[in-house]
């Protein structure tokens, strides 16, 4: 989560994991820890890029 934090540009992990559910990325809990598969989050910046 720290790494999307700081790739999004946002101060709490609270805002990050709010962002990631309001935009429909796939992600999955391991515990406490979000999981995002690199290909997703990818597939999502290039996408809203190309708009």
């Amino acid at each position: 989560m720290e790494d999307v934090r700081s790739i999004l540009d946002v101060r709490t992990k609270k805002t990050a994991a709010r962002w990631l559910q309001s935009k429909g990325i796939f992600y999955f809990r391991i515990g406490r820890a979000y999981k995002i598969p690199k290909v997703h989050l990818m597939n999502y910046f290039f996408n809203v890029s190309s708009i």
